[in-house]
C-alpha cells in the first residue's frame, strides 16, 4: 500500500432526527419523540449519546430540546435519511420522511431556537452551523450564529433566541441547489481553543414564512453599557475592494499587477473560509488598501469613496490594528514582512513600518500555510511628525532594490481596528501555558510543527541516556539498561544500517541523518517507544525479496504532561522522509469456494494462491448476517451484544485440487462459520509494524505533511 498522511482535522459526530413536511414548512425537530426512528420508537437517531442529550437529560424532560456538547475534536448535529436497509434494500430505520434526504432549497429559510455556552470572542471561535451532502459529500458554507441571523444579534447562554438563516446563504459553487442534505452540524471550536461550545437547540424547521427576529426593547433612560470591543472594519470581503458608488473604481493600490482579491468560493489554495487580498510588492513599491475619497464631481463633492465609505479619511489615533495573514518570500535579517500607513493630509506623511513578528503575531511569526493573527497597537505606528490622523492608505512593505531573492507576498483578510487589544490565539504547548514566551531558547519545552506542538527532544529535556551514531556504527548498548531508558540519535550527516535482532526496548530512536533497516542473514527486530524522523532525515526499511523479515515493535507509555497533544509513541515524521518497501505478495485475497464450518481445519479457495506457504497467516472475515453494519458504531447498537467473528489462522499446508483450486490446511480449527464467497486475506508481510502487547499505549504513524512517506507491502497491526 502507499499512502500520504496528515493530521486529521476534528471529526463530526452527528445525530439524526424525524421530520414531516407540508407545502410551506417542514419540522425537523420539535419534541423528544423526534429523537427516534420512524419505525422503531426505541432506537435513537442520536448517533453518539456521549455528546447529545434530551432537555434535562431524560426523554420527556421539562423542556423539549436537544443538547449538543461539542469537544475539541467532535462537532455534532442532525442527520437525515436512511440509517439501515433490509436485504431487499428497503429502508427499515429512517430519520426523515421514509429515509429521504431533503432538498433544503425547496424552502426559503432554516429556523430554530438556540442557546449556546462557551468563551466566544469576536475574532476567535464563534457558534457556527453548516450542512453536509449525502453524495458526493460536499460541505456548505458555514454560518456564524450572530449578527443579522440571530435575535438581538448574538446567542445567549440564559435564554433561547430565534435564529433565521436564508437557505441560499449555505449554497456554494459546488453545491448550489443544497439537495440530498445528509447532516445539519453545530460546529466544534477545534483543538486551538481551551473550551468547547455547547448548544441547546429546539423547534428546528425549514419554512417559507420565517418568524420575525425580535429586536431589543426601546432604549432605557440610562443607556446600557456596550459589551465587547468596538470594531471598525477596514477590509473584510471582496466588496471592500472597490468604492461604494462605483465597482470599477478600486480601493486597492497599483492594480491587479500588484494586488488581487480572491473570493472564498474560488479559494483552492487556502481554506475556503475567507475572502482575502494578495499584495505582491516589487522592489520599487509597496502595495495595499486605500481609504477615504478616491474621486470628486465638478462641485468637489466626493462621489467615489473607500472605507469609511463617506468620503472622509479616517483617524486611527487610538486602538489596535488587527488582521489575519499568510506570507511568502525570501526573508532575511534585512527583509521581513512589514506594514505601515500614509496620510496626514498633504504632503503625505509616513508612519513607522512595523515588522510582523514576535509579540505582534501568533506564535511569533507569519507562515505561508496557515492564517495567523496580527495585532499591532496604533501607537507603534506614530511618529513625532504624525499622530495617525487622516489616513490615506495602508501599505504592505517591499524589501527594496537591494534585496536578493523573492519579495514578500502577503495574503490578508479581516482587517479591523479595535478599541481594546485582541488576544493572539495560539494553541498552548501545555495545558496551562505561560503567556510570555521564555527569553532563553534553552528554557523552551515545545516546538510548533505544522499546526501542532511537539515536545522538544534533547538531553536537557530527557532523563534517558543518550547514545549517538558515529562513523556509521550503531552504538553498543549495555545489556543491563532498563527498558525505555535509552535514546539513540543518528546525527545529521551520519548514515547507519541496522540489521540486528535487538530485544532492547529503546525510549526513542531519532533520525536527523539516514537510517536504513535491512536484513543481513537474520530477521530484524527494533523496539523503539517512538521512532522520530526529523526534517531532512531519512528512514528506509526494505527486505529486497529476502526471506528474512523486519519487525518494528512499539512499546511505550504516553507522557500526557510533557506531550498533552499525544504526538509521540509510534512512527513520527516531522518533515523527514520515510520509505518502507516489503516483498510483493503475489495474491492478496482468495474467495472461499465452500462455507468453512465450525471446527473445520481445511479451506477450499478459488484458484492458485501463489506464494502463500506454511507458517503464513490468513484472516477470515466476520460473515454474520442481520447486523446493522451500515452504522459506524454498530457493535454498540446490537441489543444482545456483538461478538467479532473475524479470525486469524496460520497455514499448515497448501495443495492444489483437480479443479485448479487450492486446499489450505490450517494449524488450528476455525471457531466460527465463514460463508462461501467471502474472501480469505493473506496478511503475512516481510515488514511488520506492531504495538507490543506490553505497551501501555498503542502506537500510531504520524506524517506532518512535509517531507515524504511511502509504505508498500507492510503489515500494520494494533496501531491507531
Amino acid at each position: 500500500m502507499k499512502f500520504n498522511m496528515a493530521f486529521l482535522t476534528p471529526c463530526s459526530i452527528l445525530l439524526s432526527i424525524l421530520g414531516t413536511a407540508n407545502a410551506a414548512s417542514v419540522v425537523l425537530w420539535a419534541t423528544t419523540s423526534d429523537g427516534w426512528t420512524e419505525e422503531d420508537p426505541t432506537r435513537s437517531c442520536f448517533v453518539d449519546t456521549r455528546v447529545t442529550a434530551f432537555g434535562d437529560g431524560q426523554p420527556g424532560g421539562a423542556e423539549d430540546y436537544f443538547k449538543v456538547a461539542t469537544t475539541k475534536w467532535h462537532s455534532s448535529g442532525l442527520q437525515f435519511g436512511c440509517l439501515q436497509k433490509d436485504a431487499s434494500w428497503n429502508c427499515i430505520a429512517s430519520c426523515f420522511d421514509n429515509g429521504a434526504n431533503p432538498t433544503f432549497s425547496t424552502y426559503g429559510y432554516l429556523t430554530f431556537l438556540a442557546k449556546v455556552e462557551g468563551d466566544f470572542s469576536p475574532v476567535g471561535c464563534q457558534p457556527t452551523v453548516g450542512l453536509g451532502k449525502r453524495w458526493p459529500m460536499y460541505a456548505s458554507n458555514n454560518i456564524q450564529l450572530n449578527g443579522a441571523y440571530v435575535q438581538h444579534g448574538e446567542l445567549s447562554d440564559t435564554e433561547f433566541r430565534q435564529v433565521v438563516i436564508p437557505i441560499q446563504d449555505f449554497a456554494t459553487l459546488e453545491w448550489p441547489d443544497l439537495s440530498d442534505v445528509k447532516t445539519l452540524t453545530f460546529k466544534s471550536c477545534g483543538t486551538a481553543y481551551s473550551f468547547a461550545a455547547t448548544y441547546k437547540i429546539t423547534d428546528v424547521q425549514l419554512t417559507d414564512d420565517p418568524p420575525p427576529l425580535l429586536e431589543t426593547g426601546a432604549p432605557s433612560p440610562v443607556p446600557s453599557v456596550h459589551v465587547g470591543p468596538w470594531i471598525t472594519n477596514i477590509w473584510n470581503s471582496a466588496d471592500d475592494s472597490h468604492t461604494v458608488e462605483d465597482v470599477a473604481t478600486s480601493c486597492l493600490t497599483h492594480g491587479e499587477a500588484y494586488i488581487t482579491t480572491t473570493s472564498a468560493h474560488d479559494d483552492i489554495f487556502f481554506d475556503g473560509l475567507h475572502d482575502y487580498f494578495t499584495a505582491s510588492p516589487d522592489k520599487y513599491r509597496s502595495v495595499g488598501v486605500m481609504l477615504g475619497c478616491q474621486g470628486k464631481d465638478a462641485n468637489w463633492v466626493c462621489n467615489k469613496s473607500c472605507m469609511p465609505w463617506d468620503g472622509t479619511n479616517p483617524d486611527f489615533t487610538e486602538g489596535y490594528l488587527t488582521f489575519l495573514a499568510k506570507v511568502e518570500g525570501t526573508f532575511t535579517d534585512t527583509c521581513k514582512p512589514a506594514v505601515g500607513f500614509t496620510g496626514g493630509g498633504w504632503p503625505r506623511l509616513s508612519s513607522n513600518n512595523v515588522v510582523m513578528e514576535h509579540e505582534y503575531v501568533d506564535f511569533g511569526k507569519l507562515v505561508s500555510d496557515e492564517w495567523r493573527r496580527v495585532v499591532i497597537p496604533l501607537a507603534d505606528f506614530k511618529t513625532p511628525d504624525w499622530d495617525m490622523s487622516s489616513i490615506y492608505a495602508m501599505y504592505f512593505q517591499t524589501c527594496g532594490m537591494e534585496h536578493v531573492g523573492s519579495q514578500p507576498s502577503y495574503h490578508v483578510t479581516q482587517v479591523q481596528i479595535w478599541d481594546v487589544q485582541p488576544e493572539l490565539i495560539a494553541p498552548p504547548p501545555t495545558i496551562a501555558p505561560t503567556v510570555q514566551v521564555t527569553e532563553s531558547p534553552q528554557l523552551a519545552t515545545h516546538r510548533m510543527v505544522h499546526h501542532h506542538w511537539y515536545p522538544l527532544l534533547g538531553e536537557i529535556h530527557d532523563s534517558s541516556t543518550w547514545y549517538y551514531v558515529s562513523g556509521g556504527t550503531w552504538p553498543s548498548i549495555p545489556t543491563e539498561a532498563p527498558d525505555q531508558s535509552i535514546v539513540v540519535v543518528i546525527p545529521m550527516g551520519e548514515s547507519v544500517s541496522f540489521s540486528s535482532y535487538d530485544e532492547t526496548k529503546y525510549d526513542k530512536v531519532i533520525v536527523y541523518g539516514s537510517l536504513t533497516i535491512v536484513p543481513n542473514g537474520v530477521d530484524v527486530l527494533l523496539r523503539p517507544g517512538t521512532l522520530v524522523v526529523e526534517m531532512m532525515g531519512t528512514l528506509v526499511i526494505e527486505t529486497l525479496e529476502m526471506s528474512e523479515t523486519v519487525t518494528i515493535e512499539i512499546d511505550a507509555a504516553l507522557d500526557r504532561d510533557a506531550d498533552p497533544q499525544e504526538t509521540m509513541v509510534g512512527i513520527i515524521s516531522l518533515g523527514g522522509n520515510i520509505r518502507v518497501h516489503g516483498n510483493e505478495s503475489s495474491k492478496k485475497m482468495a474467495k472461499l469456494i465452500t462455507t468453512a464450518s465450525v471446527n473445520t481445519m481445511q479451506l477450499v479457495v478459488e484458484g492458485d494462491v501463489g506464494d502463500w506457504s506454511t507458517g503464513d497467516e490468513i484472516i477470515l472475515p466476520d460473515t454474520q448476517e442481520g447486523l446493522d453494519v451500515g452504522h459506524w458504531n454498530f457493535p454498540n447498537n446490537e441489543p444482545n451484544g456483538y461478538t467479532d467473528q473475524t479470525e486469524i489462522h496460520s497455514i499448515a499446508s497448501v495443495v492444489s485440487d483437480s479443479n485448479g483450486n487450492s486446499i489450505i490446511t490450517l494449524a488450528t480449527p476455525v471457531s466460527y462459520e465463514h460463508t462461501a464467497n467471502a474472501h480469505a486475506g493473506h496478511i503475512t508481510r516481510s515488514i511488520k509494524f506492531v504495538t507490543s502487547p506490553t505497551s501501555s499505549d498503542r502506537g500510531h504513524i504520524l506524517f506532518t505533511g512535509m517531507g515524504s512517506m511511502e509504505f508498500r507491502n507492510a503489515r500494520i497491526e494494533e496501531f491507531g
